[in-house]
């Protein structure tokens, strides 16, 4: 029997509304309601082979429904193990920026120390020699 025909005889059995509630549930509840015998319905009206159609769907909404915690756990594995990835990306590029930044200031320094020589340098060139200071 496919499953949504088992489904929609298992609320008709029971006076479930499909639309209100989930495939699951309406199995759980009639199969709660065959175990428990609560009156709802009456257990030995369901025959054998829609007692094993009821265990065996409830089987089957069980291993879908892992299947689906299991896929829903390897994808955020998969985005954890992206993040980690991208986080470390960043890292390693803030690293890297840190490094230049800090070449830069080296640079930087290197250039007005040596701009402060050369202008030294003319200074004293221009006291020592008048005939470049007339020129200029």
């Amino acid at each position: 029997m496919a499953l949504p025909l088992l489904i929609q005889r298992l609320c008709d059995f029971c006076g479930a509304e499909l639309s209100l509630r989930s495939t699951t549930t309406v199995v759980l509840s009639v199969y709660t309601c065959m175990i428990q015998e609560c009156g709802t319905c009456d257990p030995c009206a369901i025959s054998q082979s829609m007692q094993k159609s009821i265990s065996g769907t409830i089987v089957y909404l069980i291993h879908f429904n892992v299947g689906a915690w299991e896929l829903k756990e390897v994808d955020l594995k998969q985005r954890e193990d992206q993040i980690l990835e991208r986080e470390h990306d960043l890292d390693v590029q803030s690293r890297s920026l840190s490094d230049k930044e800090k070449e830069l200031e080296d640079l930087s320094s290197t250039l007005e120390e040596k701009d402060k020589s050369l202008r030294a340098a003319e200074k004293e060139f221009e006291l020592k020699n008048p005939i470049a200071k007339g020129e200029t």
